[in-house]
């Protein structure tokens, strides 16, 4: 009898545990804000396959090829995304480009700050090449930043770290912590610039 009583008491417990953790859980805890109140709201506008192109008088501020592209007004957000094929964005700043390949994305229509996710590589006019998990673009800072493990390269040149903030050509990069570097003596054209820690 002692033993099914000490059972029945334990069972009780963790029926109790069970419900506090149940009223205490939240779906989306782990989501960013901006990214849950899109989730909560309904699109106004769902487009498929669609070329986008933001402009800002006569000047290009960024172009996308996207399988589906959703607007939701209340949060003034624009959602890019991929069903079969990665989302291809180009940003522009002055005579810098910058072309991104990620799984999806989100354009802030205030702000024009964009946020690729998701498999991302980005490559300039010169040919640096950049691979991360997600980078957000600030036309305000003119600068590219993650908070995410990163890797450049650049001709000869393999650098990788965590963390980096960049200018849209891939000219100017600063490498956060964790850095790492390996060269390849094949291409040898390459010529140390201003890649790296601080200046």
């Amino acid at each position: 009898m002692k033993g099914w009583a000490w059972i029945c008491i334990i069972s009780i417990i963790l029926i109790v545990a069970c419900g506090f953790w149940l009223l205490s859980f939240r779906p989306g805890d782990d989501i960013p804000s901006s990214t849950r109140e899109s989730f909560r709201e309904t699109p106004q506008a769902r487009l498929k396959d669609i070329h986008l192109v933001e402009m800002r008088g006569d000047q290009r501020m960024w172009e996308a090829n996207a399988d589906q592209v959703q607007i939701f007004e209340q949060s003034n957000i624009t959602r890019i995304s991929k069903m079969q094929r990665q989302i291809k964005l180009v940003l522009y700043e002055d005579e810098n480009a910058l072309t991104c390949y990620a799984d999806e994305g989100e354009i802030d229509n205030q702000s024009k700050e964009v946020n690729l996710q998701g498999n991302l590589m980005a490559q300039s006019r010169e040919g640096t090449t950049v691979w991360t998990d997600s980078v957000l673009w600030s036309p305000q800072s003119k600068k590219l930043s993650t908070d995410k493990q990163v890797t450049i390269k650049r001709e000869g040149l393999i650098v990788q770290g965590l963390g980096m903030e960049a200018d849209l050509a891939l000219e100017e990069v600063k490498i956060l912590s964790h850095i790492t570097s390996s060269f390849d003596p094949s291409n040898a054209q390459f010529s140390p610039s201003r890649l790296g820690r601080n200046p």
